[in-house]
């Protein structure tokens, strides 16, 4: 009985141990299960979340570059006679950009390059695809990456159009090395084990972070290649391009389709610094455990074991009733000692349970610590999602920045909607100085009533403001959603001492025409009797003594009869060229048929008494002053009636579309005038060609040539002596309106 009972003591000692063990070891590998799952995902999530970050920063570099070549295209010196002061202009983008500046036409032409010194030969572009598609197109592009021919290396383009007058007139292009965006994705200091990459369209790689000068140009990995094409974000794993194993994050750029890599090697071990900590507590833990149950089941086994022996030499005793003493010696030490022998297995009952309550204990204290790990991990999880909010204020403050860039050279200044400066560039410290104020204070009226009627009705609104010897126009671009605005300033000294000498000058004239007015008054009203006298005189003695005059004075009669008319029709053409001053309405759009017919109107009696044909096509409307237009045309025809030939008059005016104006032409069959005498006739009281006599006084051509200039067009004339006169002029055409 004996041996039987130690085997089943055995068994018993193994059932607690692994009783007490296999918990404790099942609930470390679920917990253990559970930690590294949850490592994985918060592993792949700030993968994802690094990657996305990266996107936001190549898409902030994509936005600064289209808005530095966009302003740079509207530039007022994009014009054949200022390429040179444009020339310095695109010399400090390029500079800012680390790249260089090209203008060409749509032919691939390059009219400038900054690479090379202004007015040097230039060769074709190397990209005429980008070229034709901004032409084609009329809206800014990002190429992908292509080779130069002209700068032998690879390279980057964003073009934009030039556009005049609803017009692509050129494409402006801003170059520069993918080593820019390199030195963007080295600035991000990821660890040296991870890979960053930007790839274009075509799944090339633009920029890499490590060994970028090896891979720059070459295609993706297939399978890479593949993922990205397939979706627009994600993770993918596979054979990275150096053979190891990797996890790829990926991520689609918004500015413009190329993909945004970070690439992880699987090998890197995770952060297991947290298991390992729980593993070597529930090791100790467990171990303890063990070591508990097997000091208790041994200080059980002792009792027991004792009791056996006991029993065993109850058992090789006599036979003995328990009950009742017997008075028998050997019965009585038998009960004596089943006596001691159950007072002792009550005790060590008693043990037992103390025990099994230290077990309990253990229990007890294990499950406070899983519920500390639990709360540690919950900790751990609300500092990643503020991580995550702090990443994505850190993002949207980069979107604000890219739209509000502080190296702005005019300057720029953020209010809120109380009027407080928030923001202020290097180039604001004049606008400061006239404020008196520092970025915290609060703007001088009446700023602080302008920017909350902006914020509640956004528009886009402008204000003038002298600060020192300089004038700045201020744009108001309101943010809403933020409670804030932009004060985007422009330097309108020049324009505004441009106005103030337009204003002398426009004086100087008015004043000039006034004393021309005068004088022509005065002229015609001195000289018009004597000269009706000597008329009327040289007349008289014509016709007294015609048959006994000798022919010199029938000829110095004539003269005197023809130098009276042209010194009246010199007044008159005086008088009316002083009646044309800078003074007078501003253009608006005008019926040109209906200042023709009231030109025409004004005309019928000479019309009439020439036999004189005025024909014309349906005339457009235009920018113009109404009663200058008719005068210009009552002019015009009235010279080729004047002046006709041996014929009777005809005219015949037309209108064709020219270089985004209007070109009137009044052709006739008049004397004709000579091309280089209408050139001189404009130094006003200009005398007459030695070789040619034009019977006019010139004023008239003068006055038109001076109406037509001041609506901002030109006048000119193809004529041959003899054979009639073609006058052309041009006008502005009325706004929105097409040939």
């Amino acid at each position: 009985m004996g041996p039987r009972l130690k085997v089943k003591l055995s068994t018993c000692l193994t059932l607690l141990v692994l009783g007490v063990g296999l918990p404790l070891v099942l609930l470390a590998g679920v917990t253990f299960r559970e930690i590294s799952a949850t490592s994985q995902a918060l592993r792949d999530q700030g993968q994802a979340d690094t990657v996305r970050a990266l996107a936001l920063a190549v898409d902030g570099e994509v936005r600064t570059w289209k808005a530095a070549v966009t302003a740079l295209a509207e530039s007022r010196s994009i014009q054949p006679r200022r390429l040179a002061d444009f020339y310095e202009e695109a010399q400090q983008v390029a500079r800012r950009h680390d790249g260089w500046v090209v203008l060409t036409v749509a032919s691939g032409e390059q009219l400038l390059n900054t690479i090379r010194p202004f007015g040097s030969p230039l060769a074709k572009t190397s990209s005429p695809e980008t070229i034709d598609a901004v032409f084609r197109e009329g809206q800014p592009i990002v190429s992908d990456l292509i080779y130069g021919k002209n700068a032998q290396q690879f390279l980057l383009a964003v073009a934009v159009p030039v556009v005049r007058d609803g017009k692509v007139v050129n494409c402006l292009t801003l170059n520069f090395s993918p080593q820019r965006l390199t030195r963007l994705l080295q600035s991000q200091r990821y660890p040296t084990t991870w890979v960053a990459a930007i790839s274009d369209r075509q799944r090339r790689v633009l920029a890499r972070s490590v060994r970028a000068d090896e891979r720059v140009g070459q295609p993706m990995v297939a399978w890479m290649a593949a993922a990205t094409r397939a979706a627009e974000s994600g993770i993918a794993t596979g054979l990275l391009s150096d053979g190891r194993r990797g996890q790829v994050a990926y991520q689609r750029l918004q500015e413009v389709p190329w993909v945004a890599i970070l690439a992880v090697p699987s090998a890197e071990p995770q952060t297991a610094a947290p298991i390992r900590r729980f593993i070597l507590l529930g090791v100790v833990l467990g171990l303890a455990a063990v070591g508990m149950a097997v000091y208790m089941g041994r200080k059980i086994m002792a009792p027991v074991a004792r009791l056996a022996q006991a029993g065993g030499q109850l058992l090789q005793g006599a036979r003995v009733d328990a009950g009742l003493p017997t008075g028998i010696r050997e019965v009585e030490e038998l009960q004596r000692a089943i006596t001691e022998a159950s007072a002792a297995i009550q005790s060590r009952y008693r043990e037992r349970e103390q025990a099994e309550e230290a077990l309990r204990r253990l229990n007890a204290a294990l499950e406070v610590r899983v519920q500390e790990r639990t709360a540690a991990l919950a900790a751990a999880n609300a500092a990643l999602q503020a991580d995550i909010e702090q990443r994505k204020r850190a993002e949207e403050e980069i979107r604000t920045l890219a739209r509000f860039p502080a190296e702005n050279p005019h300057p720029v200044l953020r209010l809120n909607r109380d009027g407080v400066l928030l923001f202020a560039n290097e180039a604001s410290a004049a606008v400061l100085e006239e404020w008196r104020c520092a970025v915290g204070d609060r703007a001088p009226g009446p700023w602080p009533d302008t920017i909350r009627e902006a914020l509640t009705v956004p528009a886009r609104t402008g204000v003038d403001l002298q600060c020192g010897g300089r004038y700045y126009t201020f744009h108001i671009a309101p943010v809403p959603e933020a409670g804030y605005v932009n004060l985007y300033a422009s330097d309108i000294t020049e324009r505004k001492r441009a106005e103030d000498e337009l204003r002398r000058t426009l004086a100087e004239l008015e004043r000039s025409n006034q004393e021309l007015e005068q004088f022509a008054y005065v002229a015609s009203h001195d000289l018009q009797e004597p000269l009706r006298m000597v008329a009327s005189y040289t007349q008289l003695l014509a016709q007294r003594y015609g048959d006994r005059l000798d022919p010199d004075a029938h000829e110095f009669i004539g003269f005197a009869v023809d130098g009276a008319a042209r010194m009246r029709r010199l007044i008159n053409d005086l008088l009316e060229y002083s009646r044309v001053t800078t003074r007078g309405d501003a253009p608006a759009p005008v019926d040109a048929q209906a200042a023709l017919g009231e030109a025409l109107t004004n005309l019928r009696s000479a019309i009439q008494e020439t036999g004189g044909v005025v024909t014309a096509e349906p005339l457009p409307r235009v920018q113009a002053d109404a009663t200058q237009l008719s005068q210009l045309f009552q002019n015009l025809i009235g010279n080729a009636l004047k002046f006709r030939g041996d014929a009777p008059p005809q005219v015949h005016i037309s209108v064709t579309p020219w270089e985004g104006a209007w070109r009137f032409a009044v052709a006739d069959n008049g004397i004709g005038i000579d091309p280089q005498y209408f050139d001189r006739i404009f130094a006003i009281f200009q005398r007459l060609h030695p070789s040619h006599r034009y019977p006019g006084t010139g004023i008239g051509l003068a006055l038109c040539k001076r109406i037509v200039e001041r609506h901002g067009g030109r006048l000119w004339v193809e004529s041959t002596p003899g054979r009639g006169s073609a006058f052309y002029f041009t006008l502005p055409r009325t706004e929105g309106e097409r040939p």
